[in-house]
């Protein structure tokens, strides 16, 4: 991540003993968690291992054991979250019991847990009653209800971790570990992101609302950009320039106001203000350099591309143009103060493609699989979320994957808390000088 402010086969079939096995991809974590009210600097240490090999099917016969060995070594932080992720082929009733033994296969159990109705790729955590001590264990599957399937491995978590089958070790290949040590952050480093600029006291995606943004010290301001018809970038959210322009009234035969078959001339004829309030009448739509311009030497830029796919090439020219801006790439580059952003993950692709070193960020409207965040922890530096499907559970799952996550659109105090406790890397807000309060108390 540039700084600390950017939001920072086919199947092979072999046999186990009598049993037919696939290989396929899956992930086995041991997570620490900071504990809710823990002192900010409170390191909180995740271990992820990414699994290719060998899972075996759990529900013939129904003795099977399933499992995966760890050890915690003295000194390490708090372990006190465990799990893994399951197939049910196709199932959304399959069921299974999830059992953390101490010293290996065969142990004092130390926390179990029966899980119901498990969807395809389903992750499923055992949530501990304290931290783990130094020392080894092991994490178990068993009492399969429906098809379910556990990912096994061979690789360490820590040190000497083996996939087990019944207790037994399972030998296994191509296996990633990753280590990572994240300190829980104060809520003063949690981004302050002004959606559409402070669109909360000025009309969205206007140079006034970008100016307010900088005013009450936003740390980046979102926007969206589109392009004209000859070929200008243009900041606006809609394709469409009806819902925010007098675009209707100014040329009335030329529906439906596409902002692709509008040159920038035509465009600049359009009032964007007047629709929000009288005291914007006149505010024209910008273009994305007038949005740079406005946004000075020390706020972000969070730029969107809103439908990448009605404009092609339009990302190597997002990148010429930032570019053609005097220093501005190189310094925005080196503070961490732009970053790139869509639903469009193939758009994203492209853009990294064109240009590696800027930072990309995915949009979701509803959770991402746990495939989908493990394919784009890869390339991809953060995953921006709707508040709404956004639970502390997947934003520990994406912070694992050493991704940072923001959340958008809150709008009030109380949501603005509720997601600083989860431990949100970054607010969305139309009133960023709300947030901006908040943080400073």
């Amino acid at each position: 991540m540039p700084s600390d402010q950017t939001f920072h086969h086919a199947p092979a079939v072999t046999r186990v003993g009598r049993r037919r096995v696939r290989r396929v991809t899956g992930v086995l974590v041991a997570m620490a968690v900071a504990f809710v009210g823990a002192a900010p600097a409170q390191a909180a240490e995740i271990v992820v291992v990414d699994t290719w090999d060998y899972p075996a099917d759990l529900h013939d016969p129904a003795t099977t054991s399933l499992g995966q060995t760890f050890d915690v070594p003295a000194g390490a932080a708090p372990v006190d979250t465990v799990g893994g992720v399951f197939a049910t082929y196709g199932s959304t009733t399959s069921g299974v019991t999830l059992t953390l033994r101490a010293a290996g296969p065969g142990g004092a159990i130390v926390g179990t847990e029966v899980f119901v109705n498990l969807t395809d790729n389903a992750w499923v955590e055992l949530t501990l009653d304290a931290p783990l001590e130094p020392g080894s264990y092991s994490l178990e599957a068993t009492d399969p209800v429906g098809p379910v399937a556990w990912w096994s491995n061979t690789a360490d978590l820590y040190a000497a971790g083996s996939a087990q089958l019944d207790g037994a070790a399972v030998a296994g290949d191509r296996t990633i570990l990753v280590r990572k040590t994240m300190p829980a952050p104060p809520a003063s480093a949690v981004v302050d992101i002004a959606h559409r600029g402070a669109s909360g006291v000025a009309p969205e995606n206007t140079v006034a609302a970008v100016e307010r943004a900088v005013e009450q010290r936003a740390g980046f301001v979102e926007v969206d950009v589109q392009r004209t018809a000859d070929g200008e970038l243009v900041v606006l959210h809609d394709t469409m320039l009806a819902r925010t322009t007098n675009a209707e009234a100014v040329f009335p035969d030329r529906a439906p106001w596409n902002v692709a078959d509008f040159t920038l001339a035509e465009i600049r004829q359009l009032d964007a203000g007047s629709w929000f309030s009288a005291d914007f009448a006149g505010e024209p739509i910008p273009t994305l350099r007038e949005v740079v311009d406005a946004l000075g030497p020390r706020t972000g830029l969070l730029l969107e591309l809103k439908r990448p796919d009605l404009y092609p090439g339009i990302e190597a020219q997002i990148h010429a143009e930032l570019s053609a801006v005097r220093g501005y790439l190189n310094r925005s580059l080196r503070t961490g103060r732009l970053v790139v952003q869509s639903f469009d993950a193939a758009s994203m692709r492209t853009y990294h493609e064109v240009a590696p070193e800027v930072p990309i960020g995915l949009l979701y409207s509803s959770p991402p699989t746990h495939d989908e965040l493990l394919a784009a922890s890869v390339w991809v530096d953060q995953i921006n979320m709707a508040f709404t499907v956004t639970d502390r559970r997947l934003v520990d799952r994406i912070h694992a994957l050493g991704l940072t996550v923001s959340v958008w659109t809150l709008d009030t105090e109380q949501l603005m808390r509720q997601f600083l406790d989860l431990g949100v890397d970054g607010i969305i807000t139309d009133h960023p000088d709300l947030l901006r309060d908040i943080l400073n108390r």
